[in-house]
C-alpha cells in the first residue's frame, strides 16, 4: 500500500520541483523580486536590444548602399567596354568598306586593260602578241599594287587604333578592380564598426546590470546581455 502511494505521489513531486526550478531560474535574472528592480533590469535589457536593432538597421542600410555601389561599378565598366567594342566594330566596318571600294575599283581597271589588250590581240600581228601580253601583265600588277598601297594607311591606322583600344580596356579593368577593392575595404570597415558597436552595447548592458546588482549587495545577479 505504501509503495503504491509513493508511485502516485512521485509525478506530482517532480512537477513541483520542476516548477520551482523554472521560478528560480527566472528569478536569477534579477537581484531581487521587487517590482522596481525587475523594471530596472528589464529596461536595461530592452534598451540594449533596441540599440542593437538600430545598429543592425543602419548596417542593413549600408549593405544596400554597398550593393548598389557595386552594381554601378560593374555597369559602368560594362558600358565602357561595350563602347570600346562598338568603336572597334565601326573601325573594322570602315576598313571593310574601303577594301570593297578599292577591290571594285581595281576590278574595273583590270577588266578595262584586259578588254583593251584583247582588242589589240585580235588585230595585232603575231610578232606583237608577246609584247601586248607582257604590257597587260605589267598594268595589272600596277593596278593591284596601287590598290594595296591605298589600303596600307587604312590598315595601319586600324592596327594603331586597336592597340589604343586594348590599352583603354586594360585601364578600365584596372580602374574597375581598384574601385571594387575600395568597396571591399569599406565593407570590411562597416562590418568591423557594426561588431564594435554591438560589443559596446553588450558592455553597456553588463555595466548597468552590475550597477543594479550593487544596489542589492546581498543578492546576486546573472550577467545577461542583450541578444
Amino acid at each position: 500500500m505504501k509503495q503504491s502511494s509513493l508511485h502516485f505521489l512521485l509525478p506530482s513531486v517532480l512537477t513541483v520541483l520542476a516548477l520551482l526550478g523554472v521560478a528560480c531560474s527566472s528569478r536569477s535574472d534579477y537581484p531581487d523580486s521587487s517590482a522596481e528592480t525587475v523594471r530596472k533590469v528589464d529596461d536595461i535589457k530592452r534598451e540594449g536590444r533596441d540599440r542593437k536593432d538600430e545598429i543592425d538597421r543602419l548596417y542593413d542600410a549600408q549593405l544596400a548602399r554597398f550593393d548598389f555601389r557595386e552594381k554601378q561599378i560593374h555597369d559602368k565598366a560594362r558600358a565602357d567596354r561595350d563602347a570600346i567594342d562598338l568603336d572597334i566594330q565601326k573601325a573594322h566596318d570602315n576598313l571593310n568598306d574601303k577594301k570593297r571600294e578599292s577591290d571594285a575599283k581595281a576590278k574595273r581597271e583590270t577588266e578595262a586593260v584586259e578588254a583593251e589588250a584583247e582588242a589589240k590581240l585580235k588585230t595585232a600581228p603575231p610578232e606583237q602578241t608577246d609584247r601586248i601580253k607582257a604590257d597587260l601583265a605589267t598594268r595589272k600588277a600596277e593596278i593591284a599594287l596601287k590598290s594595296t598601297e591605298e589600303m596600307a594607311p587604312i590598315s595601319s591606322d586600324l592596327a594603331a587604333f586597336e592597340g589604343k583600344t586594348k590599352q583603354r580596356k586594360m585601364e578600365l579593368e584596372s580602374e574597375e578592380t581598384k574601385q571594387l577593392n575600395a568597396l571591399e575595404h569599406d565593407q570590411a570597415e562597416a562590418r568591423r564598426q557594426m561588431r564594435e558597436k554591438r560589443l559596446d552595447v553588450d558592455r553597456w548592458v553588463t555595466e548597468n546590470l552590475a550597477k543594479v546588482a550593487k544596489e542589492h549587495p546581498d543578492a546576486s545577479i546573472e550577467k545577461t546581455q542583450a541578444r
